[in-house]
């Protein structure tokens, strides 16, 4: 079956995150919203603003699980109410604004790394006249943040078509999140293929779907068994696969 289209994961696939750079967001988003609530006479420490963090967090967690995703607007949500003790007024539009851009922000100053070979294998599958599009689960930072994060790599401009999961309320393994992205994109799934690092979100995902999908291994992690199509281990290896 001739391959026509191809969606991509994001995180861990075309950019890697840290563990340095998650903490580093991790504190820039809890003292931006410490900092809004003081301003508007609400005192909460640090501690309970690191507790009311995790515990949003395992919130979040649950939701995810079910392969369904929340607005930024509600996440913002969920952590005040980890702070309920505090009897928070309901802020008016202004101020969630401010929360919100609080909340989203702090990957700006803890950028990812791009991942070696991204550009390359992107301007190649767009020479050949590939479709691309990105299908992509995110965290507490929303799509609207990531399409900045893309611009600023580069890498925004080689996409056709951009699937977060704050943005449809769908997370992968979920087929739907593949079959809408497919959708905008005009294309068919038995002529598709989809690139991911995760076995269950992009390898199961995908082939659930009735896409086909590449394995990307990281160096680290064992081949494992796997009901991809095809397994690589670096991002420049996929033009060479698709010309078999």
């Amino acid at each position: 079956m001739t391959i026509k289209d191809i969606t991509f994961d994001l995180w861990q696939t075309l950019i890697l995150d840290s563990p340095e750079g998650l903490q580093k967001a991790k504190e820039a988003r809890i003292q931006g919203l410490q900092e809004i609530l003081i301003q508007h006479g609400i005192g909460v420490g640090l501690a309970e603003m690191e507790q009311a963090y995790e515990e949003s967090g395992r919130k979040l967690q649950e939701i995810w699980k079910k392969s369904i995703d929340v607005s930024i607007r509600e996440q913002v949500g969920i952590f005040l109410g980890c702070l309920d003790h505090h009897h928070l007024p309901s802020f008016p539009p202004e101020v969630m604004a401010v929360l919100m851009k609080a909340y989203a922000s702090p990957i700006l100053g803890a950028m990812p790394t791009l991942n070696e070979g991204a550009i390359e294998t992107l301007e190649g599958l767009k020479g050949k006249d590939y479709q691309i599009g990105l299908i992509s689960n995110t965290g507490r930072t929303p799509g609207y943040m990531l399409r900045i994060v893309l611009k600023r790599f580069g890498l925004l401009d080689y996409f056709d078509v951009l699937t977060f999961s704050d943005e449809v309320r769908i997370r992968k393994p979920d087929s739907r999140i593949f079959h809408l992205t497919l959708e905008k994109m005009g294309a068919i799934s038995r002529c598709s293929i989809h690139i991911g690092d995760d076995l269950r979100a992009d390898v199961g995902g995908a082939k659930g779907a009735g896409m086909q999908a590449i394995h990307l291994r990281r160096d680290e992690a064992p081949p494992g068994d796997s009901e991809a199509d095809g397994t690589i281990g670096r991002l420049q290896e996929l033009l060479g696969l698709l010309s078999l």
